[in-house]
C-alpha cells in the first residue's frame, strides 16, 4: 500500500509541475485576452462612432462632443495597452506596435479635436483603421498558440491515471469524489475551449470580412458580393441547427441580406448589413467573454491535487 500511495505521490508532483506551466501559458492567453476585449470597445465605442460623426464635424457641436468622447476611450485604451506591455506575458514585438500606432492615433484625434480640423480626423480614423484591420488576426494567432501549448488532453491523461491510483487506496472519499469531479471538470473544460477557439477563429475571420466591406462605400454592393461567399461558410456552421436566439436572427438575416444582394436591392442591403455585422460583432464579444471565463476556470482545477498531496504525504 505504501509503495501505492508512492506512485500517486509522484503522480501528483509530476502532474502539478506540469500544470503550473500551463496555468503560465493561462496568463498569456489571457493576456492576449484582455488586448482582444479593449481593440473590440475600441472599434464600437471610437472607430465607429467617429466614422458616424465625420461628416458632421467640426460644425456640429454634438459631433464634437461625441468625437471628444471617443478620444476617451481611445487614450484609456492606450493606457491598458501600456500597462499590459509593461507585464511578462506580451511579445514585446507585437504590443509596442500597437502601443506606437494607438499613440499615433491618439496625437492625430486631439489635433483634430483642438484645431477643428476634418483632415487630422481622418487620419486618425485611417490609423484606426489599419489597428482593428492587422491586429485582431495577430492576437488570434497568439491565442491559439498558447491554447494549444496548454496541452490539456495530456493533463486529462495524466489525471485520470491518478484518479484510477487513489480509488484504491484507503484515503477519504469525499476527497476522493472532489478528485474525480476534477478530472471530469478539466475534461470539460477541454472539449469546451477546443470549442471557443474554434467557434474564435471563425468570427475572426468573419470579423475581417465586415470590416473591408464599407456601408459608405460608392462599391458596397459590389464589395459585399466579393466577401458573401466566404461570410456564408464561416458563419453557417455556427447558427445552423442552433436553437438559440441569436443564431435564429442571425440565420434569418443572412438568409435576407442574401436575397437583397442577389435582387441588388441597395437600400435593402444596406440596412440588414448593419444589423448583420452588429449581430456578428456582438457575438464574437460573447465568445470572448466566454473563453475568458472559461481561462478562469481552468486555474482552479488543479485544486484537489493539493488535498491529495496531503492525505498521501
Amino acid at each position: 500500500m505504501m509503495r501505492d500511495n508512492a506512485k500517486v505521490r509522484e503522480a501528483v508532483v509530476e502532474f502539478q509541475t506540469d500544470f503550473q506551466a500551463a496555468s503560465q501559458q493561462l496568463h498569456v492567453l489571457s493576456a492576449y485576452k484582455d488586448l482582444h476585449d479593449w481593440l473590440h470597445a475600441l472599434q464600437f465605442q471610437c472607430y465607429e462612432r467617429i466614422l458616424a460623426e465625420s461628416r458632421r464635424f467640426p460644425d456640429d457641436e454634438s459631433a464634437h462632443d461625441s468625437i471628444a468622447d471617443s478620444g476617451m476611450t481611445l487614450r484609456s485604451t492606450l493606457t491598458a495597452v501600456k500597462r499590459a506591455a509593461a507585464g511578462q506575458h506580451l511579445a514585446k514585438l507585437d504590443v509596442q506596435w500597437l502601443v506606437n500606432s494607438l499613440g499615433e492615433a491618439d496625437v492625430q484625434l486631439q489635433q483634430a479635436l483642438d484645431q477643428s480640423d476634418n483632415r487630422q480626423l481622418n487620419k486618425a480614423a485611417a490609423t484606426l483603421r489599419r489597428v482593428l484591420h492587422l491586429y485582431p488576426t495577430q492576437i488570434n494567432t497568439r491565442l491559439n498558440e498558447a491554447a494549444r501549448t496548454l496541452r490539456l488532453p495530456s493533463l486529462v491523461q495524466a489525471m485520470t491515471v491518478i484518479c484510477d491510483t487513489i480509488v484504491l487506496l484507503p484515503l477519504d472519499e469525499d476527497k476522493v469524489q472532489q478528485f474525480q469531479r476534477g478530472v471530469s471538470d478539466l475534461s470539460t473544460l477541454n472539449a469546451e475551449l477546443n470549442a471557443l477557439i474554434s467557434e474564435h477563429d471563425r468570427w475572426q475571420q468573419a470579423d475581417g470580412n465586415l470590416r473591408i466591406t464599407h456601408l459608405d462605400s460608392g462599391q458596397f454592393m459590389e464589395e459585399l458580393d466579393a466577401a458573401w461567399s466566404q461570410l456564408k461558410s464561416l458563419t453557417a456552421p455556427l447558427y445552423e441547427r442552433n436553437t438559440e436566439q441569436w443564431a435564429i436572427d442571425f440565420g434569418a438575416d443572412s438568409h435576407r441580406l442574401e436575397s437583397a444582394l442577389a435582387a441588388q436591392d441597395l437600400p435593402k442591403a444596406k440596412n440588414i448589413f448593419r444589423r448583420y455585422r452588429r449581430a456578428a460583432g456582438l457575438r464574437f464579444f460573447e465568445v470572448d467573454v466566454k473563453l475568458k471565463v472559461l481561462c478562469s476556470n481552468l486555474r482552479s482545477v488543479g485544486d484537489p491535487l493539493v488535498s491529495v498531496l496531503k492525505m498521501i504525504k
